[in-house]
Order: C-alpha cells, then sequence, then structure tokens
C-alpha cells in the first residue's frame, strides 16, 4: 500500500509494459530521479520487485477490453492530489509478422486492442478526469507509424492510427503536452522477433545486419534520452 502522506507527491508517472526492455529502464531510471513521484505501472504479468512504497502495480491485460475503474480505481487520491500527471504509452506487440493477407481476426483485434484502444483509452479517461492538471502524453513511437514495412501491416497501421489520434487530441485540447518519442532501433525481443522473422522474408533482412554490426541502441541509452527530455 502507499504511505499516507501521498498529499506531498505532486507527479504521477503512469506507464504501460514496464516488466523488460525500454519500459523496464524508463521505470527505474525515473524512480530515482523523481524521489518523491508516485508510479503506476500496468502489466499482463506481474512484476519481479514491488517493495518501493511509491509504486502501485496494477495487473492488466491491453490486449482484452480495459477495465479504467480497475486501473485507476485504487489511485483516485493519488491522481487527484497530483499537479502533474504523465502517462507514458510504451507497451506495444508487433506480432504477427506476416504479409498483410495472411493476418487472422483474432491478430487484428489483439494488436489493435493492445496498440491502439488502450492507449487511447487511458488517454481519453486522463483527459476527461483530469484537466485540470498539467497533462502530458509520451506515446513510444516509431518509424514504422509512417512509412509501411514488409510483413508489418499491424504493426505500421496500429502506431500510426494511435499517433494520429492524439495528434487530434492534443488539437482540440491546448493545454494537453504531447511527445512522440522514437527510441529508434533497440536491443529488444521486439528486434529478436523481427530477425526471426528475417530468416523467411527477404525484406527484413537488414534488422539482421544492424545486430550483426552491432548498431542496436541499448534500452538503457533511449531510456536516457527519453527522461533526459522529459526532464527539460
Amino acid at each position: 500500500m502507499f504511505q499516507p502522506n501521498f498529499v506531498v507527491m505532486k507527479t504521477v508517472f503512469i506507464i504501460t509494459g514496464t516488466t523488460r526492455g525500454l519500459g523496464e529502464s524508463l521505470l527505474e531510471k525515473l524512480m530515482m530521479l523523481y524521489p518523491e513521484a508516485w508510479f503506476i505501472a500496468i502489466n499482463r504479468s506481474i512484476m519481479s520487485d514491488t517493495s518501493d512504497t511509491r509504486l502501485r502495480s496494477v495487473l492488466c491485460d491491453l490486449a482484452v477490453e480495459l477495465d479504467l475503474n480497475a486501473i485507476f480505481g485504487n489511485v483516485s487520491n493519488e491522481l487527484k492530489e497530483a499537479r502533474d500527471i504523465i502517462f507514458i504509452n510504451n507497451a506495444a506487440v508487433i506480432e504477427p509478422i506476416l504479409p498483410a493477407y495472411q493476418v487472422d481476426p483474432h491478430s487484428i483485434q489483439k494488436s489493435f486492442n493492445v496498440n491502439c484502444a488502450s492507449p487511447i483509452a487511458i488517454s481519453n479517461f486522463l483527459v476527461s478526469n483530469h484537466s485540470d492538471k498539467n497533462l502530458t502524453l509520451v506515446n513510444i513511437s516509431t518509424g514504422a507509424a509512417l512509412r509501411p514495412i514488409y510483413a508489418w501491416s499491424l504493426y505500421c497501421s496500429t502506431k500510426a492510427y494511435t499517433r494520429m489520434f492524439l495528434d487530434v487530441l492534443k488539437l482540440e485540447n491546448a493545454h494537453l503536452q504531447l511527445i512522440h518519442f522514437d527510441p529508434g532501433t533497440m536491443d529488444t525481443q521486439m528486434q529478436r522477433s523481427i530477425r526471426d522473422a528475417a530468416k523467411k522474408y527477404e525484406a527484413l533482412r537488414p534488422f539482421e545486419e544492424i545486430f550483426q554490426k552491432n548498431k542496436l541502441k541499448s534500452v538503457s541509452d533511449a531510456a536516457n534520452e527519453l527522461v533526459n527530455l522529459l526532464s527539460q
């Protein structure tokens, strides 16, 4: 449970996908940099360490329909008392990596739920219920949101969908701060999945070459870039 002195905590970070990769590194660095902030980590699996009293771990499968009351109901006081709320949309799925005509309805729905519906629902909840706060939305974006990539039809389209939705949301809400952050090509499980697919699809082989040439960015370096951006 959180300590009862939540009223002194003026910043709340909400981050999806913090059990590995960029999200895990971001959470670690932000908790070190902001000792008086609250952190709400939303994941489909239990975090290994939730001993820090500033951290609320919320178990939620973003691939299914969200229950926003279940996510935010237990932290309503923290959100109410916050001065700044920062939502980092980090969780995403790239699978299945297949030609567009081969993707099945279940995969389409899962990709849409994780990459679009969930971050949109959370963003809308925050804008609707906490418009009196300094609200910042950070969308972990990708070059795939701006250009087509072979066998990435779902990932490209869903990331583009979310990016444009948030752009419209920002247009309609002048007080909202919006950051699209592209971390680049990182050494993550997603990249390992892409390299596996590159064995089958020649168009994806440049990603294998990036790995072989040791040109992948570490998640720590990418996290530092975003943390520095947020600190400005």
